[in-house]
């Protein structure tokens, strides 16, 4: 569906952007444990108050000039999915592509034994190219030459 004016584009996208924060959040706390308890009602509350805005969000997908208002791309066969949320406002829509930070793939032995993969986001037409990276490879003894 699409947005039915510029200032519900700022809301949607507002939303999105403080969804993101919250569920960030709410996944740092549990993975930090807290085996005193300390956070459990706080973030019960917060998940609830979330509850359904996925939903509500997800019936948007355009902006109300017609752009979409997140892109998507597939890492990695589809391990990782990399979203990039576009301005409400075009004015601040960007004019170059652009590199998202980089994504680590899901390792096989250790972390980061598989690289990395970096998105370049294509403003122009809204795409997503996924760039792998290589792991380092360490040099385990080098021979002085004289």
């Amino acid at each position: 569906m699409i947005s039915p004016n510029p200032a519900t584009d700022h809301l949607i996208r507002a939303a999105r952007v403080a969804l993101g924060a919250a569920e960030w959040l709410l996944e740092s706390a549990s993975d930090h444990g807290h085996a005193d308890g300390c956070c459990d009602a706080q973030s019960e509350n917060l998940s609830t108050a979330l509850l359904d805005m996925p939903r509500l969000l997800a019936q948007f997908d355009y902006y109300s000039d017609g752009r979409p208002i997140l892109s998507f791309v597939s890492i990695d066969g589809d391990s990782i999915i990399a979203s990039q949320l576009w301005p409400a406002d075009p004015a601040d829509h960007p004019t170059s592509p652009f590199d998202s930070p980089k994504y680590s793939l899901p390792p096989d032995r250790e972390p980061g034994d598989r690289g990395y993969a970096v998105v370049t986001w294509d403003p122009s037409d809204f795409t997503g190219t996924v760039r792998y990276i290589e792991p380092l490879t360490v040099v385990r003894s080098l021979e002085v030459v004289r």
